[in-house]
């Protein structure tokens, strides 16, 4: 009975996980370049995340597979970024000592000046690899599963043409009603609205570009929307609801 309900933790666990909508934040790597989860994601881009410390044996021992994943999926950032992250706050001057001693070309970040990702991602321990799609999920894998988590978000892409970089230029949210601009070609349709969390709040069926959502019953806050055609396409956008 015990091994029973430990292993139905542990899915509850993973299930949850891999539901869960990545938390934005925009950081500055250690040459000065200043980047945002977002708007790579709305440029069609998967982001690993690599939450290391430069004491960890493990996370060490992970470099070689990371730089292998970048220089086969990434190399310029193309379609893939792998992004280093080391969460102890060491100085920038501290972790390019280390990347000389363990040599990696991805990009990597400091938390000296600004350690708001760690708890965003609760980080506790590491290593922690987290794949982020550019459905702003997110999945915690560990690094023998990183290749299958990254090909899983391939494979769930929506085709070029129908993704917006701008990730709001898709639909107007005001008075708590939301209208959509999305060709007609593109419909029957279905709506999402996410929770922070990952849960989902709402599902609209839409038939054409002339309806208007009704958001009145969400609570203030932010959330995710997601649109899902019926061709397999996604847009994926961000919404404020202030309730005065």
């Amino acid at each position: 009975m015990k091994v029973r309900v430990f292993i139905f933790i542990i899915f509850l666990f993973e299930s949850t996980y891999a539901q869960n909508i990545a938390p934005d934040f925009t950081i500055t790597d250690i040459n000065g370049v200043t980047r945002n989860l977002y708007s790579e994601l709305n440029n069609n881009k998967t982001v690993v995340l690599d939450f290391f410390s430069t004491n960890c044996g493990s996370c060490i021992s992970g470099i070689p597979i990371l730089e292998d994943i970048w220089q086969s999926y990434g190399s310029n950032g193309d379609s893939l970024w792998v992004w280093g992250v080391e969460v102890n706050g060491i100085t920038d001057s501290a972790i390019i000592a280390f990347q000389n001693q363990y040599p990696f070309s991805y990009p990597v970040f400091g938390t000296y000046t600004d350690d708001i990702i760690v708890p965003l991602y609760n980080v506790t321990y590491t290593p922690q690899y987290w794949v982020v799609c550019p459905s702003y999920s997110m999945k915690f894998v560990s690094i023998s599963n990183l290749d299958e988590a990254i090909k899983g978000c391939k494979e769930s892409l929506p085709v070029n043409e129908f993704y917006i970089e701008n990730n709001n230029s898709w639909f107007v949210f005001e008075n708590n009603k939301l209208n959509l601009f999305v060709d007609n070609n593109y419909y029957p349709a279905k709506l999402y609205v996410y929770n922070l969390f990952g849960k989902i709040i709402n599902v609209f069926e839409i038939s054409d570009n002339s309806q208007i959502i009704n958001l009145n019953n969400l609570t203030s806050g932010v959330f995710f929307i997601s649109f899902l055609t019926s061709k397999g396409n996604a847009l994926n956008g961000k919404i404020l609801k202030c309730n005065f």
